[in-house]
């Protein structure tokens, strides 16, 4: 049951499906997410649930009521390639028969994930994005050994919906208005722009929590605004001090989240019983895509204020009660 664009019409064999996800797939509420190795779909490290690799096409299915409610979502990454990218069509297709045509399909895309998206990773410890392809995201590691000791530098930016986005490492991708987390093998420092946000600064610690326990728990956590003393370890890992950007350089927090929102959809209920989606409206659609003689699914975009169903006060009752 397709809520989007996401899916495609490739005929499978639904009996795939028990051997390449397993047996038990969508029998038990809660995640499962499986990346795209070799063409076929891999599960996605439980520790990991949320972080996703600019090269990489991933699935992610949310039981909500095993046999009668799922979504289906699959991510594509802005770097990932044309095979994987169509491998994850393909086995979403796949996934979607062998549990009998009842998941909602949502295709998401990095930088345009929707709030019903990014609200999946809200108790995990956020949704972030690192750099990385097929290669690297599979690459096993040992509790306690890092990702091969590679430092990395994720920004924290937002309000309601902060997220995390892997930047380049050095001092020049800071800025006053965003919080930056840098995690190394030993030591995971938490540095705040002079006017990030408390929002920011939470996911921040929630994050490099996440982190650090993915790696065995061993490295320190150091939040510099409570221990400034050991600023020096942060900044030689950046290429040494530098100045900090003003917060304009990192955007407006509001136009940031303004820019999810503009995603906002509206599907029709159809007699068939499916939702579909209500194609060329502006964004944000007008008030008069409603028609009253409809009911429309209306996807906020954001992670708080959720979905709502708007019903038409010409729509005949029984499809309401049938809805």
């Amino acid at each position: 049951m397709a809520a989007d664009d996401g899916a495609m019409a490739v005929a499978v064999n639904p009996n795939d499906a028990a051997v390449l996800f397993g047996s038990n797939v969508g029998t038990s509420k809660g995640i499962e997410i499986w990346g795209i190795e070799n063409l076929k779909p891999t599960p996605w490290p439980k520790d990991r649930y949320g972080e996703f690799c600019t090269g990489e096409a991933y699935m992610v299915l949310n039981t909500i009521e095993p046999g009668k409610q799922y979504d289906l979502f699959f991510w594509l990454g802005d770097a990932v390639g044309v095979g994987e990218r169509g491998a994850c069509a393909y086995f979403v297709v796949d996934l979607d028969q062998h549990l009998k045509d009842v998941p909602i399909q949502y295709r998401e895309c990095q930088g345009s994930e929707s709030g019903k998206f990014a609200a999946l990773w809200k108790h995990s410890g956020g949704f972030h994005v690192v750099s990385g392809g097929a290669a690297s995201a599979f690459t096993h590691v040992e509790a306690g050994e890092g990702l091969g000791g590679k430092a990395r530098l994720l920004r924290c930016k937002g309000r309601r919906a902060v997220r995390l986005d892997e930047v380049k490492l050095e001092s020049a991708s800071l800025n006053d208005g965003d919080v930056f987390v840098l995690q190394q093998h030993d030591v995971i420092y938490i540095w705040e722009g002079k006017e990030s946000n408390r929002w920011e600064k939470q996911k921040a610690g929630d994050s490099a929590e996440k982190l650090n326990n993915a790696n065995g728990g061993k490295a320190r956590l150091v939040r510099l605004s409570e221990s400034p003393d050991e600023a020096a370890g942060f900044w030689a890992a950046l290429g040494g001090e530098g100045p900090v950007a003003p917060a304009s350089e990192g955007g407006d927090d509001a136009l940031f989240e303004r820019n999810a929102a503009a995603s906002v959809r509206l599907f029709n209920y159809e007699d068939s019983g499916k939702w579909t989606q209500i194609t060329g409206l502006s964004a944000p659609p007008p008030r008069s895509a409603l028609d009253s003689n409809q009911i429309v699914l209306v996807d906020s975009g954001s992670e708080n204020t959720g979905i709502y169903v708007w019903v038409g006060k010409d729509v005949p009752k029984q499809k309401v009660v049938a809805q």
